[in-house]
């Protein structure tokens, strides 16, 4: 196998794992029974955002800015 084809193998299997952490904190919130989420939209977040807001048991809600969560939150 050239070098190439080894770096692109090497490199396949964290990016699939990247793309799944997502599904994996989502898991992990709703495991601890978070009902709440708040979020400034961003399209890093976007699978993780529509999750939550899919979800029944969860209420997600968009803030304008960070500092509103820590209001929200309290």
């Amino acid at each position: 196998m050239s070098e190439m084809g080894q770096a692109g193998g090497a490199q396949a299997a964290p990016v699939a794992a990247a793309a799944e952490w997502p599904l994996g904190l989502y898991r992990v919130l709703s495991a601890a029974g978070v009902v709440q989420v708040a979020f400034v939209p961003d399209a890093g977040h976007a699978r993780l955002i529509r999750l939550c807001q899919e979800d029944p048991a969860m209420r997600a809600v968009v803030l304008t800015s960070e500092q509103e969560g820590i209001g929200l939150l309290a």
